[in-house]
């Protein structure tokens, strides 16, 4: 993902960017909910027509959190660990990671878990706060269809959107959430096609 989210703003020169560039607050894996491993394809675009994928896996299990990126041969290419608020990150595809890992693992977060608590009683929008960033959310028939990060000091100036589609009963994550990232100028789209939840 790192390496194709370089090619999504090289004006802003993302690999001389600190960890800190990128606003926003790291929860611990431990209170995101239950433990989870999913497949997933991420395509990144820029630009006009720029378009990239590779294959993911992301598993949530205890108070750690892994995103493994995977090359072509389905083998390891990279991957990113948080534990006990340490990151960690392994790099086997012969590059220089272009953005912080933590950038990486802040939309990861941002994506796929509760942020402002409980799924609300009622369908609508409702608002809150995270540190630093006001949080909107639209539900629909009891599942997330869309939610907005906005600065609380606009700086940078824009949000992060992310929309949602292709629910499923028994299923934690939709088929497909799609970022757009306005601050960075670029769009994920990450399609979830295997769910697991895991147990003790």
């Amino acid at each position: 993902m790192a390496l194709l989210l370089f090619a999504c703003c090289p004006a802003q020169r993302p690999d001389k960017l600190p960890a800190d560039a990128y606003p926003g607050t790291l929860r611990a894996p431990a209170d995101l909910g239950p433990d989870i491993m999913w497949r997933q394809k991420v395509t990144a675009q820029w630009g006009k027509s720029e378009s990239r994928s590779f294959e993911a896996v992301l598993q949530k299990q205890g108070d750690k959190l892994t995103l493994l990126g995977l090359n072509p041969m389905g083998q390891m290419g990279f991957a990113i660990t948080l534990h006990n608020g340490v990151i960690d990150f392994q790099n086997k595809a012969g590059m220089a990671l272009p953005f912080p890992p933590r950038f990486i693992l802040l939309d990861v977060q941002r994506a796929f878990w509760p942020w402002l608590g409980a799924k609300p009683a009622a369908d609508g929008e409702r608002t809150g706060e995270a540190p630093g960033e006001r949080v909107v959310e639209t539900w629909s028939n009891g599942r997330l269809q869309r939610r907005t990060f906005q600065r609380a000091d606009d700086k940078p100036p824009g949000s992060i959107v992310i929309s949602y589609s292709g629910y499923e009963t028994g299923q934690l994550a939709p088929k497909k959430a799609v970022l757009d990232n306005r601050w960075f100028g670029y769009v994920l789209t990450v399609e979830t096609y295997e769910q697991q939840t895991l147990t003790e």
